[in-house]
């Protein structure tokens, strides 16, 4: 995602003073969301039939049918391997989702770190829309206080398997956040974020059977201990 050149606030009480503009130099915040997710989606196997020809079927998946696709796709767990020199994602694995990135990573709490997309690879992305990207905030004098943000979001999905499994949906996002006091230039930011969207066209199962529709929820939370005072309000500045 392409940041747009950001600009240094000073907030009290919720009234907005802009200031200069920010050099690009400057550090993006890295606020990463444990994140749990699930969804549907509705296909039919009477290819070329018409897309509401029955029967219809229904596909669920979460955050462990998803790792499932992708240790049982050749292609996925050799890409797993160069990345980390692990055979499979293990078990127990959990996405974080980088808000400012847009990136998802597949983590545990032994070490193991693995980017759904990175080099000659690309089995999904979590992105939120700047440019939709609404807020109401509250803070004091320190820059303490609370934010509330509604925005759309585009989430993909493949398992990069020969017969290719893929979702693809957009949603709406609402992250609430906390802020503690500012001090040297840094605050405490914690967000919780919540996700619901639809299926498109474009979801595929084995590769065959075009998706339909479906459904999607997320939902998660996150915190930096250092949260430059420069990004708050997320919704102004991001």
């Amino acid at each position: 995602m392409n940041l747009k050149t950001l600009i240094i606030s000073a907030v009290v009480a919720g009234a907005i003073s802009v200031g200069a503009t920010k050099s690009l130099a400057q550090q993006i915040p890295k606020l990463l969301v444990k994140l749990s997710l699930s969804g549907t989606v509705d296909y039919t196997t009477n290819s070329g039939k018409g897309s509401l020809s029955g029967p219809i079927k229904t596909v669920k998946y979460d955050t462990k049918s998803l790792i499932s696709l992708l240790n049982a796709s050749a292609f996925a767990s050799n890409q797993v391997y160069l990345a980390t020199g692990k055979s499979l994602i293990p078990a127990g694995s959990y996405f974080l989702f980088d808000l400012f990135g847009g990136t998802l990573t597949l983590t545990n709490n032994n070490g193991f770190h693995f980017p759904l997309k990175g080099s000659g690879y690309d089995f999904g992305s979590l992105v939120i829309n700047q440019y939709q990207l609404v807020g109401t905030y509250s803070l004091k004098s320190t820059l303490a206080g609370s934010e509330t943000d509604k925005t759309s979001f585009y989430f993909e999905f493949s398992d990069g398997a020969g017969n290719e499994t893929a979702f693809k949906l957009f949603g709406t996002a609402t992250l609430a956040w906390t802020y503690g006091a500012a001090s040297g230039g840094t605050q405490k930011a914690t967000v919780k974020v919540t996700m619901s969207g639809l299926s498109e066209a474009g979801s595929f199962i084995n590769e065959n059977y075009e998706g339909v529709t479906g459904s999607f929820s997320a939902s998660g939370s996150g915190s930096s201990a250092n949260e430059p005072t420069g990004f708050v309000p997320f919704f102004y500045e991001y």
